[in-house]
């Protein structure tokens, strides 16, 4: 977990994958809990590690909404000098103008309407006082302001405001940890935190002190690796534009859950945050499977829904069983058929498409393109022997899903095959491999060994090449198309 690998304990593999999800988009993330809870700690040590990785110093900054000036957000104008007309920007030590990586803390603490409108730019469009700035991440930090763990002092968010973040990710409170974890969170932290007390600078050569946590290169490798992966994973995805799709099934399916969402004025969804959220959703599939879980598009949906909207940050009412209803609506209307297909769509093996496409038994029309899309993958002398090699291996398993039309030309090619009368085969063995010799002396008697065999020879003759690489081009075929049904040979 990316949390743990960096000193920080008690958060789940969820949270993880939100968490990157919001830097693989680049898309405002909001976190919430209590103070004391690492929120600030993660984004310091993250963006260390993103800023080492890519060579640029002094591109993180943690601000305090709070207590920060107007000129520490970026400096100081001075006056035009020798009658020029333009004045000089001199940046402040903590301007975020050249910040790849910020952090808004106590972002709850702007008091006014008028210090939160301050953040719309910066959040939305990353940019101050007109100015861009270099940020591709920025996450903010608040504390409850609703319910039993509100904080006094922390102020409601207005909704124009909480709208521009894609997240609202719960960090968990100490009191609810496992005990391991209470165990390392406390381990780590209950040393003096100064190491220049004045009456004790050190104590047998030992300073005193809680150290910077140290991030060892080979962590910061596997962070970087995962966020590298999940990046261009993601990428791939949204430049697809395949609305026929994975893309496009998201798309669906964030409509759905909205529609079913209007219903109630406390649980808006703008066209704004909709697209966010289909973002996310793609984004958090591709975290998965870059840090090599099980990646599904329902729970990716599901696992960003429930955190896709800021409600808390408002202070307005939040049930998670309503998001959960609507979510569970929209994936019901699309399984009907639509969600199975994007994410077998996904998929960019065509063998694998097929092997879905089985299991979760599709229409015939839908099973047979995917099927013509493996026959594409052969030159078109050899789809006639494709055709024949996955009927032979797999048509009984396949009939209840193909085409009659389809269905048709398959059983022809057998035909053809049942008519033929096999040669005498004469085979030099330091010529073959061990498993075509054992097919031949072992399995040739055998429902299996004397099928493929006449698989082979039928080949030979039909595409005019030897018996040897006949069964090379037989073999992976037959052993694809197995696969498809669950089959081996």
């Amino acid at each position: 977990m990316i949390s743990r690998s960096l000193g920080i304990y008690g958060w789940s593999e969820m949270l993880d994958n939100l968490l990157v999800t919001g830097i693989v988009t680049g898309d405002p993330i909001l976190l919430l809990s209590q103070p004391g809870h690492g929120k600030t700690a993660f984004c310091k040590r993250l963006g260390k590690v993103i800023t080492d990785k890519i060579g640029m110093e002094t591109t993180v900054r943690i601000i305090n909404v709070s207590t920060a000036r107007p000129e520490d957000w970026t400096g100081y104008y001075l006056p035009p000098k020798d009658g020029g007309d333009e004045m000089s920007l001199v940046k402040s030590p903590q301007s975020l103008l050249d910040a790849v990586f910020i952090m808004l803390d106590e972002i709850g603490r702007s008091e006014t309407a008028r210090n939160q409108n301050n953040l719309l730019s910066l959040i939305q469009d990353r940019m101050i006082d007109g100015i861009k700035t270099k940020c591709e991440i920025l996450f903010a930090a608040m504390n409850p302001v609703a319910g039993d763990s509100a904080d006094e002092g922390s102020m409601p968010l207005l909704y124009s405001v909480a709208d521009r973040f894609s997240m609202l990710l719960e960090v968990p409170d100490f009191k609810i940890m496992e005990n391991n974890d209470k165990m390392e969170v406390v381990s780590k932290s209950y040393r003096p935190n100064s190491n220049k007390n004045i009456f004790a600078p050190s104590l047998d050569g030992v300073e005193l002190g809680q150290d910077e946590y140290v991030i060892s290169d080979e962590v910061a490798e596997e962070i970087w690796t995962i966020l590298e992966k999940a990046k261009r994973t993601y990428l791939n995805l949204c430049l697809s534009a395949d609305y026929s799709g994975i893309v496009g099934g998201v798309v669906k399916y964030v409509i759905e859950v909205a529609k079913t969402l209007s219903n109630n004025p406390d649980y808006h969804i703008s066209a704004r945050r909709a697209g966010m959220i289909v973002r996310s959703i793609l984004a958090s599939y591709a975290v998965s499977s870059a840090m090599d879980k099980s990646a599904s598009i329902d729970e990716s949906a599901h696992r960003v829904i429930m955190h896709s909207l800021t409600n808390k940050a408002m202070a307005k009412p939040y049930d998670p069983n309503v998001v959960l209803a609507a979510h569970q609506i929209a994936v019901k209307l699309l399984t009907s058929g639509d969600i199975i297909m994007y994410a077998i769509m996904a998929e960019p093996d065509k063998w694998k498409r097929l092997e879905m496409a089985y299991k979760h038994k599709v229409r015939p029309d839908e099973f047979t393109r995917l099927y013509k899309d493996v026959l594409n993958l052969y030159p078109k002398e050899e789809r006639g022997m494709v055709n024949l090699v996955i009927g032979s291996a797999a048509f009984n398993g396949l009939a209840e899903l193909m085409s009659k039309h389809e269905l048709a030309l398959i059983a022809n090619d057998m035909a053809e095959l049942v008519r033929y009368q096999i040669p005498e085969i004469s085979i030099n063995a330091s010529e073959i491999d061990s498993e075509l010799w054992n097919l031949i002396t072992v399995k040739k008697n055998t429902m299996v060994g004397s099928n493929l065999i006449s698989l082979c020879a039928y080949v030979s003759n039909m595409m005019s090449v030897s018996f040897l690489e006949a069964y090379h081009k037989v073999i992976d075929v037959y052993k694809s198309a197995l696969k498809v049904i669950g089959g081996t040979i």
